[in-house]
Formats: structure tokens, C-alpha cells, sequence
């Protein structure tokens, strides 16, 4: 089940008639419980059209070395390997990530994207609204209770968050589905 608070349409465009649906993978680099991967799944399914898998490598990432795109490089091809299991095409470019997202997005139905909380992720995020011609819909993966789902300010101290955090713990500690898709993009 993928709860409603983490899903946020960021754009008023409509679905598109496209090839497929695409999945931009920023924030949340992996197979296992990621939920803007199953939304994208679940998206494509409803559509009957394929999912495709996109990640942008930029060389101006702050503060990345060698070893920090090597441990990428190496996590990335995990990634791709575990997507060609389940019939998804992975599209890896060395691009700025909204240049190669708003691309890709030319043929597609609808571009899905993990919520980012780095401020360069948050810049990728707003330079795509503008130029997508689909839909945008942002799903938050990377936390076990939505931020705002949390809390709706920002909080003074880990004490405050915690126990609200606490508070719906049970509602968001659920396992997620992982989604079989009717159409593969590896074919």
C-alpha cells in the first residue's frame, strides 16, 4: 500500500499520450522498498504502457569525488540488474538530471520522480516543472512517515519530531507490495 500523504502532483498538466511511463529515480537509488518505483509500476499498469527507469549523472554534484561515483556506479548497476529482472528498462546518462528527465518525458505519459531533500535535488525538481508537458507527480520514499505527514512546521528540536513521528509509526510501518508490471520495457 503506498499512502496518499506521500504522493504530491507537482505541475497541473495532464496525462499525456505517450509510450510510457517514466520513473526518475534521484533521490532514491534501489529496487527494495521504494515506493515511487511501485507508483510508477502501478501507474504504468493502469495505462497499459511500459515503465522506464532514469538516472541523470551530473559531474557537478557539491562535493562528490571518484569514490563517491564509483560507489554510485557500482549501486546504479545493482539497480539496473534488479530492473532487467522484473521486465524495466533502465536509462543511466551522464546529463543534468532535469535536462535528461524533461527529454525522456517528450514520449511519455506521465514522468513520477522520488521526492529529493537536498537543495540541488529540490533546483533538479523546479527546473522540470517548468518545461514538462506531462504530468509530475513526486513520491516520497526515503522516510517511514511523510515529513509533512509528521509534522507541518518546521520543528525546534529531535524531541518535538520524535514524538510526533511516534505517533504514526503504525500506520506507516507497513510492508510494500512489490508490483508485477503487464508491460516490460526491457523486450
Amino acid at each position: 500500500m503506498i499512502h496518499t500523504e506521500r504522493i504530491k502532483k507537482l505541475n497541473q498538466n495532464p496525462l499525456k499520450e505517450g509510450d510510457y511511463v517514466l520513473y526518475w529515480m534521484q533521490a532514491s537509488p534501489r529496487t527494495h522498498c521504494n515506493h515511487a518505483l511501485e507508483y510508477g509500476i502501478k501507474k504504468a499498469n493502469r495505462l497499459k504502457k511500459p515503465l522506464v527507469v532514469f538516472f541523470g549523472i551530473t559531474k557537478q554534484f557539491p562535493e562528490a569525488n571518484n569514490r563517491h561515483y564509483t560507489f554510485l556506479l557500482q549501486g546504479l548497476q545493482d539497480v539496473q540488474n534488479s530492473l532487467d529482472k522484473r521486465g524495466i528498462k533502465m536509462a543511466i546518462q551522464i546529463v543534468s538530471p532535469p535536462k535528461g528527465a524533461i527529454e525522456l518525458a517528450e514520449n511519455a505519459s506521465v514522468v513520477v520522480v522520488d521526492k529529493g531533500y537536498l537543495t540541488i535535488q529540490r533546483e533538479w525538481v523546479k527546473k522540470a516543472i517548468d518545461w514538462l508537458k506531462c504530468s509530475l507527480i513526486q513520491v516520497e520514499t526515503n522516510v517511514v512517515v511523510p515529513v509533512e505527514t509528521a509534522s507541518a512546521k518546521e520543528e525546534y528540536s529531535a524531541a518535538t519530531f520524535r514524538r510526533k513521528i511516534n505517533k504514526k509509526l503504525d500506520e506507516f510501518l507497513v510492508p510494500l507490495k512489490m508490483e508485477k508490471l503487464i508491460t516490460h520495457s526491457s523486450d
